[in-house]
């Protein structure tokens, strides 16, 4: 809160807050292992470590099941709600875009970035 303080008054200065709806069951699978990969190689990481990871995130998101009334469903995209990897998964995912994509969005808007 302290740093909004900081922040000078411009009467022309707006705030904006992104809200996702429905954020699990809308992110893209197969996106997101291309994203883990380019993450692990950014950070230099085991290659061993990031095939087990991959090879992990393929069995989670290929074994996405659930009952709706009385019936077996298999979700065919998006990562499962109630699943606690599905939140990591997500962040990974939002981080990626907010590091790779909001800037240029941002930008070609004409918003104005507070640095």
């Amino acid at each position: 809160m302290e740093d909004l303080l900081d922040i000078p008054f411009d009467r022309d200065l707006k705030f904006v807050s992104f809200d996702l709806e429905k954020m699990y069951s809308n992110i893209p699978v197969a996106e997101l292992a291309k994203i883990i990969e380019v993450v692990y190689e950014q950070n230099g990481l085991y290659t061993k470590t990031r095939n087990e990871i991959i090879q992990m995130y393929n069995i989670l998101t290929k074994q996405n099941y659930f009952q709706y009334e009385y019936l077996q469903h298999i979700q065919e995209d998006g990562l499962a709600m109630g699943a606690p990897t599905s939140s990591i998964l997500s962040e990974i995912c939002l981080r990626y875009l907010e590091n790779s994509k909001s800037f240029d969005i941002l930008l070609k808007h004409n918003f104005r970035i507070c640095t």
